[in-house]
């Protein structure tokens, strides 16, 4: 899992509550950091607020991450 949080918006998300990864914060964040999703991936996710661990998946050509947990 990547411990470095990734910058998400928890709003942006598909109607089972994955988020989807393809908003210009989390891209941008993406590129400058080197890293490349792939299937299965673990990452925490955080919009400043709130932070999450989650799986990524790719769902009709989008980035996803299902959340597996609520970080306290």
């Amino acid at each position: 899992m990547n411990d470095l949080p990734v910058p998400v918006d928890f709003g942006n998300r598909d109607t089972d509550g994955a988020v989807r990864l393809n908003t210009r914060g989390t891209v941008e964040h993406l590129q400058q950091k080197g890293i490349e999703f792939t299937e299965g991936l673990g990452i925490k996710m955080t919009d400043d607020e709130l932070v999450a661990e989650g799986t990524c998946t790719l769902r009709d050509g989008i980035w996803v991450a299902t959340i597996d947990r609520w970080v306290d």
